[in-house]
């Protein structure tokens, strides 16, 4: 599952490189968003990988994971080129935070 993990990652960077190389209004801030979208929930995956929560949990949190990337993906994609201001850029952030706090629940569950 590991090697599967970061090779759907460097697969999904190597197409947001192309194409940022490719559009020419897919904008320099849009393509580092999306990047660290990317990369951010490549590495919650790995890291849920790496604990041991129940396969339930895994599973879980697993798809959420996904389903806030391709979310986390289409707003950087929407999104206006500044960062003053800017909601999505808000909203974005908003849910690397609750990604976050979600993928250490399940240690605090388990010790309580």
């Amino acid at each position: 599952m590991k090697k599967i993990t970061l090779l759907t990652g460097l697969s999904a960077l190597a197409l947001n490189v192309a194409l940022f190389l490719i559009l020419s209004h897919y904008e320099l801030f849009n393509f580092a968003l999306s990047s660290i979208a990317i990369v951010m929930s490549i590495a919650l995956i790995a890291i849920l990988d790496n604990t041991s929560p129940s396969n339930g949990f895994k599973i879980g949190l697993g798809f959420f994971f996904s389903m806030t990337l391709i979310i986390k993906l289409i707003m950087s994609i929407i999104s206006e080129p500044f960062i003053k201001d800017n909601a999505i850029v808000i909203i974005f952030i908003c849910i690397s935070f609750l990604e976050c706090i979600i993928l250490f629940i399940p240690k605090f569950l388990k010790k309580g």
